[in-house]
């Protein structure tokens, strides 16, 4: 009796589903691919909730470019607002399966966070030079980031997934803060100060020349160029290596 009660609860759940999202389970939007440019008020900030793509661009002028299905893009303009500089990218009940599914190419001079909830590509076209002294990157789902960052004051990431990071550029300081897996690559991004709070099993490629603060919470691996003054607090069998 008790199996047919979860049964019969299973099924109303998938049927609340599919109708939630509107869509025939397979896709949620069946138009045609094309490229438009949106035009929206000055944005500082981009706040994204589903799975996507992103090509950060260098340039003097504000300028976003969206590629994907033609309904998609207009659900997104239709749900989607610039409230205090950020832009708040939506769909509706976030039907996307795939980061594929879309893509953003976006030139905005002083930019100072991505944040996506959702499985995300984030690149660039070129160095970054035009970013806001400190950058924010904060994701949520499984990324894979590659972006050079020349002289920021200050970079701070945040992630939650299965991550593959690469950092090339300086900055001042940076602050990571990782729960999961994967890598991050930044041999070539040169820091006078790092702090890494790590869980999980990531492995950390830093570049620090005065002050390395690491704390590491079961597998996690940090490896370093340089010879900074190390603080470090380490539970679990996480390791810091030397990668002169």
């Amino acid at each position: 009796m008790n199996t047919n009660k979860h049964l019969l609860i299973l099924a109303f759940a998938a049927i609340f589903f599919l109708e939630s999202c509107d869509i025939d389970f397979l896709d949620c939007y069946d138009g045609k691919f094309i490229e438009k440019e949106l035009v929206l008020d000055e944005i500082n900030a981009i706040e994204i909730d589903f799975p996507c793509e992103i090509v950060l661009v260098d340039g003097p002028t504000q300028q976003i470019i969206v590629n994907g299905k033609e309904d998609l893009i207009s659900d997104l303009e239709d749900k989607s607002n610039v409230s205090g500089k950020t832009w708040k990218v939506r769909l509706k009940n976030n039907c996307i399966k795939h980061r594929e599914d879309v893509t953003f190419t976006i030139t905005a001079p002083g930019l100072k966070k991505v944040d996506v909830d959702g499985s995300v590509r984030l690149s660039c076209d070129g160095i970054l030079t035009r970013l806001a002294k400190t950058f924010e990157i904060r994701l949520d789902g499984d990324a894979d980031v590659s972006l050079d960052l020349p002289e920021l004051d200050k970079l701070l990431v945040d992630a939650d997934g299965d991550i593959d990071l690469r950092f090339t550029g300086s900055a001042d300081a940076a602050v990571y803060t990782l729960d999961g897996s994967g890598k991050v690559r930044g041999l070539d991004f040169q820091t006078s100060s790092t702090f890494l709070d790590m869980d999980g099993s990531t492995n950390a490629e830093i570049w620090a020349t005065e002050k390395l603060d690491v704390k590491l919470d079961g597998k996690a691996t940090v490896c370093v160029k340089g010879h900074p003054a190390i603080v470090s607090q380490v539970n679990g069998s996480g390791k810091i290596l030397d990668c002169n």
